[in-house]
């Protein structure tokens, strides 16, 4: 049956069609190229199709009356007459019920970049409808391909203003970091962080290589790159690097993979560790009473306070100009 949803979005695209009845099914080529455009990286979904074969079942005029008409382009170069738009679970409804004809608007355009454009974008209209994942998928390949404006895309496919201005940024920044070597982040706040780099690559690839290197928590990332911002040219910001690398150095092989705290939670946590030792040393009236292995245990408390702040010091002093 005619499809008035269908049929505006042809006339949006001032394409001219014909509404066929009973084009032949025989006659359809379902390539992978078009599997690929209308349902990327996924098969055809046995419940929407079962869904099409009771409607067509049980409707008294058949199939014309169950489903809306699918989508045709001309093929003259393929095996077949017609290559399909849009209507791929359909057609496999109709064969499964024994048609052999279905009504089709047949465009009449040899446009790739139009085929293809509604190929992944009227599936936002019939049957199984896409998921977001999908829908940005297909945006991004209008874009990248088709020459589509993000927010264009967005609309096409009715995502979230910025849905694909984002995943296009987040794309470059991964393309750029795997271009140079450098393992790109696994988390939207990661990548965002390396993305306030962008316009420099050579610090952007130098910082992300430490928080892969030191596996840098969201926080700690973000601290190093605040603090490369705070510096203007190039050179500053990679000798921030370095001195992060150094105060780093010993944490990256202790952890050897593990998570990195911040300096000042490691200050921090010293304090406390203090307070306590200072607790346990105030229960005892002397240090001749303490134990051989209590007062191991108070040296290598002290020893490790000493150190820290030692080590927090010398960290703040690169930082004073």
């Amino acid at each position: 049956m005619r499809d008035s949803r269908i049929e505006n979005k042809l006339n949006q695209y001032k394409i001219e069609y014909d509404y066929v009845y009973e084009s032949k099914l025989d006659e359809i080529e379902i390539s992978d190229t078009a599997r690929d455009n209308i349902r990327p990286n996924l098969p055809f979904n046995r419940e929407v199709i079962r869904g099409y074969r009771t409607a067509i079942e049980n409707s008294e005029n058949g199939y014309q009356a169950a489903m809306a008409a699918v989508v045709l382009h001309i093929a003259p170069s393929g095996p077949k007459g017609f290559g399909i738009v849009d209507g791929m679970q359909r057609l496999a409804a109709a064969q499964g019920c024994g048609v052999d004809t279905v009504d089709a608007y047949v465009l009449q355009t040899d446009n790739e970049n139009v085929i293809t454009s509604l190929q992944r974008t009227l599936n936002t209209l019939n049957g199984w409808r896409t998921s977001e994942t999908e829908r940005v998928e297909q945006g991004l390949h209008l874009i990248q391909n088709n020459g589509y404006d993000p927010s264009d895309a967005e609309r096409e496919l009715s995502l979230k203003k910025g849905v694909l201005t984002t995943e296009v940024r987040k794309r470059i920044i991964t393309d750029v970091l795997e271009d140079n070597g450098s393992t790109p982040p696994d988390t939207k706040d990661k990548i965002r962080l390396s993305g306030l780099l962008l316009d420099r690559v050579e610090v952007m690839v130098a910082a992300n290589d430490l928080r892969n290197d030191a596996n840098l928590g969201a926080t700690a990332y973000e601290e190093l790159v605040r603090a490369v911002l705070s510096e203007g040219s190039d050179a500053e910001q990679l000798r921030v690097i370095a001195e992060y690398r150094e105060y780093y150095k010993s944490r990256i092989e202790e952890t050897r993979g593990g998570r990195v705290s911040l300096p000042g939670k490691r200050l921090r946590k010293t304090y406390a560790d203090s307070l306590k030792l200072g607790r346990d040393i105030g229960k005892v009236e002397s240090p001749a009473c303490l134990t051989q292995e209590e007062l191991l245990s108070h040296i290598k408390g002290l020893e490790s306070v000493i150190k820290t702040v030692t080590d927090y010091v010398k960290f703040l002093r690169t930082h004073v100009k």
